[in-house]
């Protein structure tokens, strides 16, 4: 089926896998035997596993660091043949060539025939951890997705392969045909509506705190009504107004904002591990926020300000 497919007209690539990065499977994984580790106290000798064919890192575009992809006839030597991630190679063999190197996974010997490099394998925040491949003509079963690298229609693709399946076996029929980006879209579905849902909740947070400020400067210029006029009667000028119920507002944003980076600070590196792409030092994350906070309260305390700036003040005075 995978060399059929990969001479379809437009394919360029295609390969065999148990399953895909960031997909909706478990994948596998067992305990590993590395000749002259020795483990730390408590140290879980663990990778993860996956099953690929030839041609699989090419139809990924997974960068090779060394050595060389599964190649035809590799599922027929006696021996096993591994492909290793580079953090496999860095927690088990650091310092050292693992090309030729042999491990034991599941009771059998495993001799390393390339490595490539670490990727996101069940979600985009995750640390780095060793991960093993082999040769899928390894497995006995055959529940196995066909990858597909084509510069043609996606649904032009995805029909030619559902009737070369069926050429191959009637009885056989393609469970389901994603192209990249819905694929993409699919995996990622869950924590996309939780950012949005954080963003939409942050967003009547925000709307809360700007009413609430709006109350509290408006409150506060109505009960100094009689400083303004007064102010104003030994010749403070509109601006000497406004700038006074701005400064106010300004005080509560800052007060805030001082609050917020003591309490960013403390959470930092647990954010940092729960937003992908965000680091605990980056800058925008750091300057966004305040710089948002502070044009907020500005836009709230605007109008009790320009309101105050226009007291007259001998009504003002009267009024007390």
């Amino acid at each position: 089926m995978r060399r059929e497919a990969a001479e379809l007209p437009g394919v360029e690539s295609a390969a065999l896998v148990d399953w895909l990065p960031l997909g909706f499977e478990g994948g596998s994984g067992g305990g590993v035997e590395i000749p002259g580790y020795i483990p730390k106290p408590g140290e879980r000798m663990g990778t993860h596993v996956g099953f690929v064919s030839p041609g699989y890192f090419h139809t990924m575009q997974i960068p090779l660091l060394a050595g060389r992809e599964f190649r035809e006839g590799d599922a027929l030597e006696s021996e096993r043949v591994a492909v290793v991630n580079q953090a496999f190679v860095d927690r088990y063999f650091p310092g050292r060539d693992p090309l030729g190197l042999k491990f034991k996974i599941w009771g059998r010997d495993s001799r390393i025939v390339g490595v490539v490099q670490t990727g996101k394998y069940y979600s985009l925040n995750e640390t780095p951890f060793p991960y093993v491949y082999h040769d899928s003509e390894t497995i006995a079963h055959r529940n196995l997705t066909l990858a597909v690298r084509s510069h043609a229609a996606p649904a032009t693709v995805a029909a030619a392969i559902a009737r070369l399946t069926t050429s191959i076996d009637s009885r056989l029929t393609p469970f389901a045909s994603l192209d990249y980006e819905s694929y993409m879209a699919a995996s990622l579905a869950v924590p996309r509506i939780a950012a949005l849902m954080l963003t939409f909740l942050g967003a009547i947070a925000l709307g809360l705190a700007a009413l609430g400020t709006y109350a509290v400067i408006a409150q506060g210029a109505q009960q100094r009504q009689r400083e303004i006029g007064v102010r104003l009667a030994f010749g403070a000028q509109p601006r000497d107004i406004r700038r006074l119920i701005l400064n106010q507002g300004l005080g509560l944003a800052f007060a805030g904002i001082g609050l917020g980076v003591v309490a960013g600070v403390a959470v930092a590196q647990t954010l940092a591990g729960v937003l992908v792409g965000v680091r605990a030092t980056d800058l925008l994350a750091w300057a966004g926020p305040p710089v948002m906070l502070v044009f907020v309260t500005l836009l709230a305390c605007w109008s009790p300000a320009r309101r105050a700036a226009k007291v007259d003040p001998m009504v003002a005075l009267r009024s007390e």
